[in-house]
């Protein structure tokens, strides 16, 4: 486990303007807020942070945005899953080659989604990318149960 993701990552909401698009200043303005309040890290475009509604541009706008604002303050977790693989790794490549210190990823929607695929899934993805990865855990919204022995395991199988 990389020691810079240690601590109470707060995981951010995506702002929007009126028109629907990324709000950045608000975002700048969050960000900002979050570490002026002590928070040791930051997570964003997470599930609940709009990733899946957001365009690959848009989520490149809000990296990009929220790296620059935190300008080394602290470190950065950004979510990367896709239900395409090949574009999950490019964004977490993406993020580690924009300074991120590790990637969140909740596994895609699957037809029979064992412990043996999910763990298939994170292994090509540990192949491909170098860094951190913090599994994601959200059943609601891909439907994948992973228990505590089971990340037990994928942590073991998958460092």
């Amino acid at each position: 486990m990389s020691d810079t993701i240690r601590g109470i990552f707060n995981i951010l909401a995506t702002p929007f303007d009126e028109d629907a698009e990324v709000d950045v200043a608000s975002l700048k303005n969050l960000v900002n807020f979050q570490i002026d309040k002590g928070a040791y890290g930051l997570t964003i475009l997470g599930v609940l942070g709009e990733a899946a509604k957001l365009s690959i541009n848009e989520r490149k706008l809000v990296m990009d945005t929220v790296v620059d604002t935190v300008d080394g303050r602290v470190p950065i977790v950004v979510g990367t899953s896709h239900a395409d693989l090949e574009t999950c790794i490019a964004l977490s490549k993406a993020a580690f080659a924009n300074g991120a210190q590790g990637v969140m990823i909740a596994p895609s929607r699957m037809d029979n989604p064992t412990d043996d695929a999910v763990l298939a899934l994170y292994s090509a993805i540990a192949e491909q990318i170098e860094g951190a990865i913090v599994v994601q855990d959200f059943p609601p919204v891909n439907g994948v149960m992973m228990s505590p022995d089971f990340l037990a395991r994928l942590a073991e199988e998958v460092p």
